[in-house]
């Protein structure tokens, strides 16, 4: 019934999601009817139920009056379900009503992919963490925050005798440094909540620059 963009970047791929449509927090975003009818005039709801934490209850978000086919939102939390009402209207009267649910996740892109701006938001946000004493930080931006210095000592804790670490033997690799990556994500989160952590694919690196690998652009200023 209706299509979402932010102009940004493509919409999201919801194959493997139960959702019609996934949306990103703190970002514009257009909701526009996909088959516009002139003979219609449109209007829009979008609601949420709001967890304990943020006091309960069904939040409206937006609510339009009449006319437009198209509605711009700014989502304002991750990891919600929203749902978004699209009325037609005839003579003021509602002929046609629809909803879809809009899950709203960040989003993590290949660092090559990102916009010029949300790199640079990155890169600053990244400088901070580098740049900040722990304890300055979480004092400035709360608990979480973890400074590059602290992660870096987490990550070596407890090396051996043959300098490995628990964190680099076995299964637990993989676990391991998935939380670490979220555990620095929601970091850069607490000083720019836009920000999704980007990955890095080296196999495009290997592909088109075999062993000259700092001939990437990854490495470029």
């Amino acid at each position: 019934q209706f299509a979402t963009w932010t102009g940004r970047y493509a919409p999201v791929s919801t194959t493997h999601y139960p959702w019609a449509h996934i949306v990103e927090p703190l970002v514009p975003t257009h909701i526009v009817v996909k088959d516009v009818d002139a003979s219609y005039n449109y209007s829009w709801r979008v609601t949420y139920e709001a967890s304990a934490a943020r006091g309960g209850g069904t939040v409206v978000l937006v609510k339009s009056a009449c006319c437009a086919p198209e509605i711009v939102v700014e989502f304002p939390h991750a990891a919600q379900l929203y749902d978004v009402y699209m009325y037609k209207i005839v003579n003021g009267a509602t002929a046609h009503a629809v909803s879809e649910p809009v899950m709203c996740k960040y989003v993590r892109r290949e660092l090559r992919d990102l916009t010029r701006d949300d790199r640079e938001r990155f890169l600053d946000a990244l400088e901070i963490v580098h740049r900040m004493p722990l304890e300055e930080g979480r004092a400035k931006f709360g608990g979480k925050f973890m400074d590059a210095t602290g992660a870096t000592r987490k990550h070596l804790a407890r090396m051996t005798l043959d300098r490995c670490t628990p964190h680099h033997n076995g299964k637990v690799f993989f676990n391991a440094h998935a939380a670490y990556t979220l555990e620095m994500e929601q970091s850069l989160q607490l000083i720019d909540a836009t920000i999704a952590m980007p990955y890095w694919d080296y196999t495009i690196d290997a592909k088109f620059f075999g062993d000259d690998g700092p001939s990437s652009e990854v490495w470029s200023s």
